[in-house]
């Protein structure tokens, strides 16, 4: 098994190099009821390796914006400088946050805003946000987390030098020593649970689990659990986010469902039902109406992972659509 060094640097030499902002890729869209810009900035060799998506946005908008946000395999940490967010149906009720983190979690979740938002936030493969935040993945797999409740008076320093941070450019720097810091400061990755982790992402999500641990040369148990820690979900759950994710992409592309099923590795058309319709509260048919510009819903989604499908907008309550039903709980 070419397990690798869970030691290999995840910093090049050239710790001065920064993703150039010039490369970014900006979009700025208009509607009747305000406007909104986004800002995804190409990953350069400057930032850890295991960071997904770097994101900064700005919203004006005239009212309330609700969102629904498929199951990814990534973790998020959102810094707010303007404005909070509501996650809706948490445990204990709906939690208000100005800066959150989010695990990789087998389930939708719905947030919304009063319109007006503007911050950043930085998507991270789950094996890096272990060795960030340093506790097990497995306590982020629930629910959101306020940022200080992981990192304390931390983080709230780090959100503020990036509100006050004049470019892109200069907050791509912030985090970047924010994240060398924590990734010196915090545990090693197993190479076993890498390993397996590449593996699980390669075969989207379609690799027999039981070949995994024999592979790996621990035990079923021993992979599971070390796996949980380490990324957030067993392996049979990350492999069924993955396989969400081809999903939700080929049915909102217009594929029939028997093609996808068959496709992305469900057992037939009515098994790939029913975990469409558990993991994100949607019908395969609805799924793709509702992406495609829904009921009661105006403006695009803004998905934030590149070829992944991971946001649709959803209707305010009490405008007279059809509501969203809760994905089921584990």
């Amino acid at each position: 098994m070419p397990l690798g060094d869970s030691r290999t640097p995840l910093f090049g030499a050239r710790l001065d190099q920064r993703s150039d902002p010039d490369r970014s890729h900006l979009q700025r869209r208009f509607g009747q009821n305000g406007t909104w810009r986004t800002t995804r900035s190409p990953i350069g060799p400057a930032l850890p390796r295991g960071i997904l998506a770097y994101n900064e946005f700005d919203l004006r908008l005239g009212g309330t914006r609700r969102r629904l946000e498929l199951p990814i395999n990534a973790v998020t940490v959102l810094f707010l400088f303007e404005g909070s967010v509501c996650i809706e149906s948490v445990p204990g009720g709906d939690a208000r946050f100005t800066s959150l983190v989010r695990g990789s979690v087998d389930r939708a979740g719905i947030g919304r805003h009063d319109g007006r938002l503007s911050g950043v936030e930085i998507l991270l493969e789950p094996w890096l946000a272990w060795r960030v935040f340093g506790i097990p993945m497995r306590e982020l797999s629930e629910a959101p987390v306020a940022l200080d409740a992981l990192t304390g008076r931390r983080g709230l320093r780090v959100a503020e030098q990036l509100a006050e941070a004049a470019d892109a450019r200069r907050r791509m720097t912030i985090l970047r020593r924010l994240l060398a810091d924590r990734v010196r400061e915090g545990p090693q990755v197993a190479p076993q649970v890498l390993w397996a982790w590449q593996r699980l992402v390669a075969s989207r999500g379609q690799i027999r689990i039981a070949d995994l641990a024999t592979a790996s040369e621990w035990t079923a148990r021993t992979l599971e659990n070390r796996f949980a820690e380490q990324i957030g979900q067993t392996p049979k759950r990350a492999a069924r986010i993955l396989r969400l994710r081809d999903a939700a992409a080929q049915l909102i592309n217009g594929l029939v469902p028997s093609h996808v099923a068959a496709s992305c590795g469900f057992a037939d058309q009515a098994h790939l039902g029913r975990e469409v319709k558990a993991m994100t509260g949607f019908t395969p048919a609805r799924l793709g109406a509702q992406r495609a510009g829904g009921v009661g819903t105006e403006g695009p989604p803004l998905d934030r992972l590149d070829g992944q499908v991971t946001s649709l907008l959803l209707p305010v309550v009490g405008s007279g659509a059809v509501p969203v039903s809760t994905p089921s709980a584990r």
